[in-house]
């Protein structure tokens, strides 16, 4: 055998070597890549399944807030969410949800507050409506007496 045919072979099995750990280097990365794609997959999976169970959970809420027919067999709504869970909520759709899905809890949110707001003004305009109600059956009452 030649110096050059040794050189090449010597420089034959040095690529190939490289090629080897170049090879096992890329796989490495992309089962790196591949498990980290399945645990934010799993994240953003568990993420939307606490933003339908909280949507879900306030809808209920409105539906079952200030119903116009009601009986005592009736849910009540269910209980308002601590800041526990509104904050760990807030704290996955910030870190694993998409914009678009933080678009829209966004305007959830809004609708809520204006569903808020409008229940209280419901409920005041009830209570004055009510006190109007008795002290005006109370002014009859009174003044059928004077008259009597």
């Amino acid at each position: 055998m030649t110096i050059d045919s040794r050189i090449a072979a010597l420089f034959g099995a040095l690529i190939g070597a490289a090629a080897a750990i170049g090879a096992r280097f890329l796989a490495a990365r992309h089962d790196r890549e591949q498990a980290k794609t399945a645990r934010q997959q799993q994240r953003m999976e568990r993420t939307y399944e606490d933003v339908m169970t909280t949507v879900n959970r306030l809808v209920l809420g409105v539906e079952r807030t200030e119903r116009m027919l009601t009986s005592e067999a009736d849910p009540k709504p269910p209980a308002r969410l601590t800041d526990g869970e509104l904050n760990l909520l807030n704290a996955r759709i910030g870190l694993y949800g998409s914009d678009r899905v933080r678009d829209l809890l966004a305007e959830f949110r809004d609708a809520q507050r204006r569903f808020i707001v409008a229940v209280g003004t419901h409920q005041d305009l009830k209570r004055t409506a009510t006190t109007g109600r008795v002290e005006a059956s109370q002014k009859v009452e009174q003044d059928t007496k004077s008259r009597v």
